[in-house]
């Protein structure tokens, strides 16, 4: 990563955006075992991922732990223990409650950029919620609890979720639910939106943006704009990952993009392989002047999460077999949607990137 042509040339292997250092200032017992797991959860989907190098994956996995973290609350048995273990909770309900809290409250203490994370339930006029389920999302995912009628409009109410999530990523996101999602039988719905705009603190020059090829592996290119720019800054070389690893930060320091690139152009699978905790990637950097070669991009992807849960062992929550109980007393629930709407966007001045999750329930 020492010239501009060995970063064209070499495979960018991922981004980590908004790796917050201020986690380190702020640490509590509760926030670090929730954010520990959420890193342990990107790392699974990147090795998920890693079966098809052919597309680009743009991932959350915080909004999609927020979501299921919430109603792992109400959940009992063996549908509670596999959303714990697949998320890597902690057992005790308290420290993950919490763990979330400082979370939430932490994506609010910036100065310098944007960063929101924001969660709400949306619940069918008729139906019944547990009063101590409800009280615990309000108050550790600071959600909003709003009734909506599924039964007589549910396209109204696809109109006021994709409303809200249009509100909490800055109108990026639209349409997480089509018009047609719901209908007579659905109970109520979590969401969840999470938002990140930031500038550089040494921007590229946009006159020496131009197309050039960037290889995706040893053989195939594309050609797309490259950003070009020289500056000081936080680098390491990991021979544990086999790739070389830059900082970009934001004008609010505490705020980073990790960039790493592999040795080999056909290096991605074998780094993420590699990669067992983001400490390997954050770790034992230091300031050096660097000719960086970046790609200007924008990534948008849909995903249908059920299929991807399973795979971590989450199989009961969507399902008949699935226990709610604390979540509602009065008939079996179960989520039969889980989505997730992201995009990434790198330009010559910062980074905007956003996401957005929903599960739906149906009894």
């Amino acid at each position: 990563m020492d010239s501009g042509k060995k970063c064209l040339v070499a495979l960018l292997a991922f981004l980590l955006v908004a790796r917050v250092k201020t986690l380190q200032k702020n640490d509590t017992t509760a926030l670090r075992a929730v954010a520990d797991g959420n890193g342990k959860l990107l790392i699974d989907f990147h090795r998920l991922s890693n079966t098809d190098l052919s597309t680009n994956l743009v991932v959350s996995p915080v909004s999609a732990a927020a979501v299921l973290a919430a109603v792992s609350l109400g959940a009992r048995g063996e549908t509670k223990q596999q959303i714990q273990d697949a998320l890597y909770l902690p057992s005790d309900d308290g420290i993950t409650k919490q763990g979330f809290r400082d979370i939430f409250s932490l994506y609010t203490s910036h100065t310098n950029l944007t960063l929101n994370l924001a969660e709400a339930m949306f619940v069918e006029t008729k139906y019944r919620l547990n009063e101590d389920f409800v009280k615990s999302v309000e108050k550790y995912f600071l959600a909003d609890v709003e009734p909506v009628d599924f039964v007589s409009a549910p396209s109204n109410a696809a109109d006021v979720i994709n409303q809200w999530v249009s509100n909490h990523t800055n109108n990026k996101i639209e349409n997480l639910f089509s018009s047609d999602s719901f209908d007579y039988l659905t109970r109520f719905v979590v969401t969840n939106a999470v938002y990140f705009q930031g500038t550089w603190k040494t921007s590229f020059d946009k006159s020496e943006t131009r197309e050039q090829s960037f290889y995706v592996d040893s053989v195939n290119f594309v050609d797309m704009d490259m950003m070009h720019v020289t500056g000081d800054f936080a680098v390491s070389s990991s021979s544990e990952l086999q790739a070389n690893i830059l900082e970009l930060q934001y004008t609010d320091e505490e705020v980073k993009m990790l960039i790493v690139l592999p040795y080999d152009r056909d290096g991605l699978s074998s780094t993420v392989q590699r990669l067992t905790n983001l400490d390997q990637v954050s770790a034992g950097t230091f300031p050096q002047t660097v000719q960086l070669t970046l790609p200007k991009f924008n990534i948008e992807t849909t995903l249908d999460l059920v299929e991807t849960m399973k795979q971590f062992g989450i199989e009961d929550v969507f399902n008949d077999q699935s226990d709610l109980s604390g979540v509602t007393s009065s008939n079996r629930l179960y989520l039969n949607t889980f989505v997730q709407k992201a995009f990434i966007k790198v330009t010559e001045e910062g980074a905007e990137a956003g996401a957005a999750t929903g599960g739906m329930k149906n009894r």
